[in-house]
This record gives C-alpha cells, sequence and structure tokens, in this order.
C-alpha cells in the first residue's frame, strides 16, 4: 500500500513540473523551433503554426498523463484534425511524422532535464516517458490516417489539381505539366506571370484571401505550408489585408521556382524585421542582400563598432538613435518623434556616439552625395546587426 502511494506521489509531483514547465511560452517556442529545424531544408513553415500545433498536442498529453491513460476518443479526433490541416497545406505526411517527433523529442529531452534537477530517479523518468511515447504512437497513427484520407479526398478534386499544378510550377517540377494542363489553370507558356507568397499558413481562414488573389487571373493555393499564387497581375494591399505577402516581378513561367524560392527569402527577412502587409521583392532586397552576408557583416561590426559594448544599456540607446537617426533620412525632428525624445536628446546621443566611435553621422559627410549614401547603407546595416546581437545576448527578440 505505501508503495502504490509512494509511487502515485511521485507521479504526481513530476506530472506538476511538467504542467509547470509547459505553461511557459518559452518552452513551446523551444519545441516549434525543433519542428522547424526538422523542416527547414524542405520547408518553412509559419512559427505560429508549429506552436499551435505543440500547444494542442502539450495539453493532450498532459490530460492523459493527469489520468494516468492513453490517448482517448477526443485526443485522436484532435489528431485527426491536426493531420486534415496539414494535407490541406500542401504537407507531405513524412514532413508531418518528422516534425511531431522532432516535437516530442526535445519535449522529453526538456523533461528530464527538468527532472534531473529536481531529484527525479531513473525509474520514475523511464515511466514518464514510456507513458508520453504510448500517447504519441496512438496520436501519429491518427494524424497518418487522417492526412492520407484528406490526400485521397483532394486528389479527386478540381480546386486541388489546381492546387497540384501551382506546387509543380513554384517546386521546379513543371516540365511534367502538358499545354493542356496549363489552359485548364488558365496559363500559357510565353506569358508573364506574377509569383506570389503569402504568411498565411490557416486554410480554415484563408478562403477569403485566396478569393481576391484568385481575381488576378492564375493559381492560388497552399504550396508547402503557406497560401501561394501564381497570377498575372500584380496584388494589391486591399487583396492581402493584414497577412505578411511578398512578390516577385513578373516572370516566364519556368522561372518561377527562383522567383519562389526568392519570395520564401523575403517573407522571412520580412517577418525579422517585424513588417506586415504587401511587400515586392524590390522592397526588401536591401535587407536581403545584407541577411546573406552574415559574416561580413559580423567583421563590420567588430572592425567599427569595438568600442561600445552590447551589455551597456546606454550604448544600445546610443546605437539605436543612430539606427533610426538614418531610418529617418537625417532629419533629427522625425528621429526625435520616432523615439519619443527631445531632438535635442537626439543630438546628443549622436554626439556621445561619435566620441566613442569616432562616427560623425552628422558632419559635412552627410551631405547626399552617392558615397555618402553608400557609406550610410554600411552604417546602418553595423548599428542593425550590432543591435541584434546586444538584444539576442539578453534573451530577447525584436
Amino acid at each position: 500500500m505505501s508503495s502504490t502511494k509512494a509511487g502515485n506521489d511521485s507521479w504526481q509531483r513530476l506530472l506538476g513540473l511538467i504542467t509547470e514547465l509547459f505553461a511557459d511560452d518559452s518552452t513551446i517556442h523551444n519545441i516549434g523551433d525543433a519542428v522547424q529545424q526538422e523542416s527547414s531544408g524542405t520547408i518553412r513553415f509559419p512559427q505560429s503554426e508549429n506552436r499551435r500545433h505543440a500547444r494542442i498536442l502539450i495539453r493532450g498529453v498532459i490530460a492523459a498523463l493527469e489520468e494516468r491513460r492513453g490517448a482517448n476518443d477526443d485526443d485522436l479526433i484532435v489528431a485527426a484534425r491536426l493531420g486534415t490541416e496539414r494535407a490541406e497545406q500542401g504537407i507531405s505526411a513524412l514532413l508531418m511524422i518528422g516534425g511531431v517527433h522532432s516535437g516530442r523529442s526535445r519535449a522529453v529531452s526538456l523533461i528530464v532535464e527538468r527532472a534531473r534537477e529536481e531529484g527525479a530517479t531513473g525509474d520514475e523518468l523511464l515511466d514518464m516517458t514510456l507513458a508520453i511515447d504510448r500517447y504519441f504512437r496512438s496520436v501519429v497513427h491518427a494524424m497518418t490516417a487522417a492526412h492520407r484520407t484528406r490526400e485521397m479526398e483532394l486528389l479527386h478534386t478540381a480546386h486541388d489539381l489546381r492546387a497540384q499544378t501551382l506546387r509543380a510550377l513554384l517546386c521546379g517540377e513543371a516540365s511534367g505539366l502538358s499545354a493542356a494542363t496549363l489552359t485548364s489553370a488558365g496559363l500559357e507558356r510565353g506569358r508573364l506571370y506574377y509569383c506570389v507568397v503569402t504568411d498565411h499558413g490557416d486554410p480554415s481562414t484563408a478562403l477569403p484571401t485566396e478569393r481576391a488573389l484568385a481575381a488576378n487571373k492564375g493559381l492560388v493555393g497552399f504550396v508547402e505550408g503557406l497560401l501561394c499564387a501564381v497570377v498575372a497581375a500584380p496584388p494589391a494591399s486591399a487583396q492581402v489585408t493584414d497577412n505578411l505577402t511578398v512578390f516577385a516581378p513578373a516572370v516566364e513561367l519556368t522561372d518561377l521556382p527562383k522567383q519562389y524560392q526568392l519570395c520564401r527569402a523575403g517573407l522571412r527577412t520580412a517577418r525579422r524585421l517585424g513588417r506586415n502587409g504587401l511587400f515586392s521583392l524590390v522592397d526588401l532586397a536591401f535587407h536581403m542582400a545584407l541577411e546573406a552576408q552574415q559574416e561580413l557583416g559580423d567583421l563590420l561590426c567588430r572592425e567599427i563598432l569595438f568600442s561600445v559594448d552590447t551589455g551597456n544599456a546606454t550604448h544600445r540607446d546610443l546605437i539605436r538613435t543612430a539606427r533610426a537617426y538614418l531610418d529617418s533620412g537625417c532629419r533629427l525632428n522625425v528621429t526625435a518623434i520616432t523615439l519619443n525624445v527631445h531632438a535635442n536628446s537626439v543630438k546628443y546621443r549622436l554626439k556621445r556616439l561619435e566620441e566613442l566611435t569616432g562616427i560623425d553621422l552628422m558632419g559635412a559627410e552627410a551631405a547626399p552625395t552617392h558615397g555618402a549614401a553608400v557609406n550610410g547603407a554600411v552604417l546602418w546595416w553595423a548599428f542593425d546587426l550590432w543591435l541584434r546581437q546586444a538584444e539576442g545576448s539578453k534573451g530577447t527578440s525584436g
């Protein structure tokens, strides 16, 4: 009797640790990162979707552990719904399963690490890990079955035939498309089309945007987890509402795969910048080019900002002010309004930065010449990268 009670107490203690651990958003983000890494070579699904699915599955795991049971009918219904969503989003069953297993592995690793810190025994951890594995085996089976069923249903619909054509065009498989297939999709070889990639990853809410983009004459659907389009006219801001959307200049059908990859890269850049709405690749080209040269940017920071310390809050304010000043076109009043400070404070910070680094943003070299513009772009890059490094070292984002 006493051993049974001790076992129950141990289980409840571990369960309390797990519940506390997964109540922290950073833990969910950690699991979402694991899923993203699993798919990084193939797709780059929005982290919000990865985290949403992680939260759903973790809630089910905790409920099952509380009741000392495996996955029940309600859990399997939820799992089937997730599998159906992934099929509708154009995610393969293989990638879906890989993502679930990566998330489960990361979750178990976090649980074991925390439990060991609290003095859990090997037997206790083994029992808990086996229970979690049993739950996930049932869940993965339900997700896979639902995914396969939905895939077969879609295969026989005109909507999905168009979606398959879209995926072939964007993923470099267009050589197998016949002229009849292109004609039925409203496309023709030799014409120019715009590639559009949105940050929309939820099919249940995508219909208004999908219909709006379809008005531009072309194909619209989910490709590798995101709502995409190949259309004859460029998208308008009103068509994508508040969704982050990137589009490329018009090209022939054979060039769409390159544009598609650039659009996805542009989307990642725009997310990092905190942008929302509609952007062309031209709008994002400067920032994308900088991101592609991370090592050069690190070298630049070390060379010209060696005298400022990422751990110093005052220094961070100086660099943040300098970046905002360049963003404003070197206008003191606009910078002051942006930072919600007095213009004299902006002047003081820029002078203080000059004393520390020798960089004179208000001097004669700031005149609007080609050389000054290039120099300003280089400095903005250094300031922006330095601030990201500083914020990262504090464990914050944005």
